[in-house]
């Protein structure tokens, strides 16, 4: 994780989702994938300032894909949002990321959760994510790396978002902490 001093000349925070159910090449398992993707997220213009534990999660919408791993990170970057938008897209090339079809399996997914405490709806952009409050892969790291984080939109701190949604979970969201 980044020191004071690396952050102090970073203006902006942002919360990004990593997961993914597919180890990319080069790479024995998803955990060691997903550890060096967060280490290539950090450059001159981005540094990482915490990262919640991760989670094995099942795939949204329900399928018969293999399990994710999932974490939050807390960073903070000189990048406004679409530079940040570029540069994870650009890591998730690198992990051999290919968009087909929406919510198939992937070497690597980023998205970035919040940025700042703005609303953005752009053609390439959507913060905080769309879809975020039905999915305990978003949630439940989000809310153990900052529970008092308030959704611009709706008002909810992060513990009351995660609580909402297991209320109407259905159990097909399977979130359970990753033991190494």
């Amino acid at each position: 994780m980044a020191s004071a001093s690396q952050l102090s000349h970073l203006p902006h925070q942002a919360f990004i989702g990593i997961g993914s159910n597919l180890i990319a090449e080069g790479f024995d398992n998803l955990h060691l994938s997903l550890s060096a993707a967060v280490q290539q997220i950090g450059c001159a213009d981005v540094a990482v300032a915490g990262q919640s534990s991760w989670y094995v999660t099942s795939a949204v919408p329900v399928s018969d894909q293999p399990d994710y791993l999932n974490a939050v990170l807390d960073i903070r970057t000189a990048f406004e949002a679409e530079q940040l938008l570029d540069h994870l897209q650009q890591i998730e090339l690198q992990f051999g990321r290919i968009r087909t079809v929406r919510n198939a399996a992937r070497t690597l997914d980023l998205d970035i959760i919040s940025f700042d405490d703005e609303v953005i709806a752009t053609d390439r952009l959507d913060v905080p994510h769309l879809r975020m409050h039905e999915r305990k892969f978003v949630l439940y790291p989000l809310a153990e790396l900052a529970a008092n984080w308030r959704d611009p939109r709706s008002g909810k701190l992060a513990d009351a978002l995660k609580a909402e949604c297991d209320a109407v979970d259905d159990g097909s969201q399977k979130c359970r902490l990753f033991a190494r």
